[in-house]
């Protein structure tokens, strides 16, 4: 038996050695052996690498990019101090399991350092979802009240990587993502299957890209220190990493831990509905809650609307102008995601955001039309989510 074991302060492997009479070789040099395929595996995969290459990033005018303006502007330090840019040249296997397969894809990482001295220490931030983009870490700290400023002041760049698939690198893009169980076959039958190796959705597994962390580390932050942090579903991903990692961080951080063991993710949908349901439930007690709805029970009314939606026979959708909202059945699996995304938030605030939209649909007054038009702009709704977590006023 051979156990990886992650200790601080202790060399990479412990070995948990056991004797077979059988065998010629002990465990410790199986584990050593391996070992070293390993290394010699990333040595001569870094060999044909470049060095990535930093650039301007590619978000435009997208909400990701008032990133870079949110840090300005809660700094007194002008934005010369501060260079936000990103990397997509390093290349990595798209099936790391084999080797045969040559196919590689194009890593992408934000990088946030200061201008103005050298930078000593790096931070890698793994962001959670799965697949929020990477960069979406930093405007959580802005909002957690995390001083950038001080931090890249003492050297620190901040890493921040996609997970593969996801964001800006080699997205999975389906013909029409809203199929979910076409999606992913139509996606297996894109990638097919691998020489001698996962093939599939396989290829974009956790381990792929806890391996593409370790190699992007080994690559970027060689001769540097380095730190690793992870938030929410990047701390199931920073596990893994732990697990095959080729080189020791100074620090880990698991903030919100997803335990390998806990975390069922294909229960995530069944799981926001039985939240969505005892809140509901709870509303329906509340005589404040109920109010507005004339006791009608609110977890009613919420499967009413969908099901006029789903039917193109919602009487308030009807009467908004051409143009201004998606058709109906598309409206219908709008508000069941913008109904997960206020359920699932953690801040009271933004769950408390559902109540008055069901409110507004059922009363459909012209004001609520356009109110219900900016909620379902997705511009705004971002916004109006990230206000609502980080107490932003709306008017920034």
């Amino acid at each position: 038996r051979v156990a990886l074991i992650f200790e601080p302060n202790r060399p990479l492997l412990r070995k948990i050695t056991t004797t077979n009479s059988n065998s010629k070789m002990t465990t410790s040099r199986v584990c050593d052996t391996l070992l070293l395929l390993v290394v010699l595996f990333f040595i001569s995969f870094a060999s044909s690498s470049n060095l990535p290459i930093w650039g301007p990033c590619p978000f435009g005018s997208s909400r990701h990019h008032s990133l870079f303006q949110a840090l300005v502007k809660t700094t007194s330090s002008s934005s010369s101090s501060i260079v936000l840019e990103c990397s997509s040249n390093i290349l990595l296997p798209l099936d790391w399991s084999s080797s045969t397969n040559n196919a590689t894809i194009p890593a992408f990482i934000t990088r946030l350092s200061p201008s103005n001295i050298s930078v000593t220490t790096h931070a890698w931030l793994l962001d959670g979802g799965p697949g929020l983009p990477g960069q979406d870490i930093a405007a959580y700290f802005l909002g957690s009240g995390v001083d950038f400023m001080t931090l890249l002041g003492r050297g620190v760049a901040f890493l921040m990587p996609d997970f593969r698939g996801t964001g800006y690198y080699a997205p999975l893009i389906c013909s029409d993502p809203k199929k979910y169980h076409e999606c992913s076959a139509e996606l297996e039958a894109q990638l097919g299957p691998s020489a001698g190796g996962e093939g599939g959705l396989g290829l974009f597994s956790v381990t792929a890209a806890s391996r593409d962390v370790d190699f992007l580390i080994n690559t970027v932050s060689a001769g540097t220190k380095f730190h690793v942090y992870g938030i929410s579903f990047g701390t199931f991903w920073l596990g893994r990493y732990l697990q095959i990692r080729t080189s020791d961080p100074q620090t880990i951080t698991m903030d919100g831990m997803c335990p390998p063991d806990l975390s069922e993710y294909y229960k995530t949908g069944y799981n926001l509905d039985q939240v969505a349901r005892e809140f509901f439930a709870r509303c329906d007690l509340d005589e404040e809650c109920t109010a507005p709805f004339q006791g009608k029970s609110i977890s009613v009314l919420m499967a009413e609307i969908l099901l006029q939606l789903e039917h193109n026979q919602s009487e308030c959708f009807s009467k908004v102008p051409p143009g201004m909202l998606p058709p109906q059945s598309s409206m219908a699996t709008l508000l069941r995601n913008a109904a997960a995304s206020l359920v699932g938030q953690t801040f009271a605030d933004v769950r408390m955001l559902l109540p008055p939209v069901l409110f507004r649909i059922n009363r459909c007054t012209p004001d609520d039309l356009l109110v219900l038009a900016n909620l379902f702009n997705p511009t705004l709704t971002n916004k109006l989510f990230l206000a609502a977590a980080n107490a932003i006023p709306l008017s920034d």
